[in-house]
């Protein structure tokens, strides 16, 4: 992954782990109808995995450990979450020492590309990452490589408002940013297993994609 994307959530972690804290009244408002996918993709990922008691997940990207910490507290055995940003995997490790889960989460920073697990997951999820992915297939194809049973990911979608900002905005922050339509992502996950594909409403929400993984079946 590029060094400019490590680089800009080391210096934005907290300012970006705030969006789940909450902010001002302006910028909690900014937040709500800007960055509603945000949100949304966080409840649909709980509602798609459903009981996840005993699971163990792998969280890549996980920045400062919502995702991972939230099924910890709905009972995974065990939750590892992956991120390039040490300053994320930071505050991962207060907030589970906070919440008394240290024994079930671990951080790692890393980046996935390069870190050899040794060991395979019930669920592993990528929100918010393939925003910042240059090959996405092969990505996806390692995450397939390491989970049992599904595949959790979020994917920004085209607009011909939100698109060009976004990316002029972050080239500034030297941090490359990838969109898609559902076509490419149709082909992208095609024979890794039964998908199914959610666009998020609104222009340049993201698009929610969850896979059933087996043997046969592509979508």
């Amino acid at each position: 992954m590029n060094a400019g994307v490590q680089e800009y959530f080391d210096r934005a972690a907290n300012d970006f782990d705030a969006i789940y804290e909450g902010r001002g009244l302006f910028r909690q408002w900014v937040d709500r109808h800007f960055r509603r996918d945000m949100y949304e993709r966080y409840l649909l990922t709980f509602e798609t995995c459903g009981n996840v008691i005993g699971k163990t997940i792998l969280d890549i990207g996980c920045g400062g450990g919502r995702y991972s910490i939230e099924f910890a507290k709905r009972g995974a055995s065990q939750v590892v979450g992956l991120d390039l940003a040490s300053n994320m995997v930071k505050l991962a490790d207060q907030y589970a020492e906070k919440d008394g889960l240290k024994d079930r989460c671990r951080f790692i920073a890393g980046d996935f590309w390069e870190i050899n697990l040794n060991r395979h997951f019930d669920i592993a999820l990528a929100i918010g990452v393939f925003d910042y992915i240059s090959r996405p297939r092969p990505f996806l194809e390692k995450m397939r490589s390491v989970a049992k049973e599904g595949l959790i990911m979020s994917f920004p979608s085209k607009s011909p408002i939100r698109t060009p900002i976004r990316k002029a905005r972050y080239w500034w922050k030297r941090c490359p940013v990838y969109f898609y339509d559902r076509r490419m992502i149709e082909t992208l996950v095609a024979g890794l297993g039964r998908y199914r594909i959610l666009k998020i409403p609104g222009q340049g929400m993201d698009y929610f994609v969850s896979i059933q993984l087996c043997q046969t079946c592509n979508g």
